[in-house]
C-alpha cells in the first residue's frame, strides 16, 4: 500500500506510506510506480492541490484523496479501468471529488478552500 503526496520530499514515513517529489526514484515496486503515475498525473492538471494516492493490489483498487480536506471522502477507482498512459479516470475522478466540495478545477486556489462549509467539528461538507 502506497500513498503518493506531491511536492514532499523523499522520506518514509511509515512502513506502508511514501512520500516523494515527482522527480525522485521511486522503489522498484510496481504498487509504488502505478502511485507515482497516478501522481503525476494529478499533479499536471490539477497543480497546488495535495493528492494522496493509494494502490491496493489485492483489493484491485486505487483510492485517490485530497489531503487537505478534512473527512472521508475519497475517489475510488478499479484497477482494471485505469486507461493507460494517459489516465483520463484518474483525471475526471480527480475533478469530480474538486467539484464535490464546490472547489475548481485546475490549480488550487486557496480562497476557494476557505469557502467550504465544515460542520461543528470542522470537517469539510462535500456536495453530495
Amino acid at each position: 500500500m502506497d500513498i503518493f503526496i506531491p511536492g514532499k520530499r523523499s522520506r518514509q514515513v511509515t512502513k506502508e506510506i511514501y512520500c516523494s517529489d515527482i522527480s525522485s526514484n521511486v522503489e522498484d515496486q510496481p504498487d509504488a510506480v502505478l502511485a507515482k503515475q497516478i501522481g503525476s498525473v494529478l499533479v499536471k492538471h490539477y497543480p497546488g492541490h495535495s493528492w494522496g494516492v493509494q494502490v491496493r493490489p489485492d483489493q484491485g483498487i486505487v483510492t485517490i484523496r485530497n489531503m487537505a480536506l478534512l473527512g472521508n471522502w475519497a475517489f475510488l477507482i478499479r484497477m482494471d479501468d485505469l486507461d493507460r498512459p494517459a489516465l483520463k479516470v484518474v483525471m475526471r475522478g480527480a475533478g469530480e471529488l474538486l467539484e464535490r466540495y464546490r472547489l475548481s478545477r485546475g490549480a488550487a486556489k486557496i480562497e476557494e478552500y476557505r469557502q467550504i462549509p465544515t460542520n461543528f467539528a470542522g470537517i469539510h461538507i462535500p456536495d453530495i
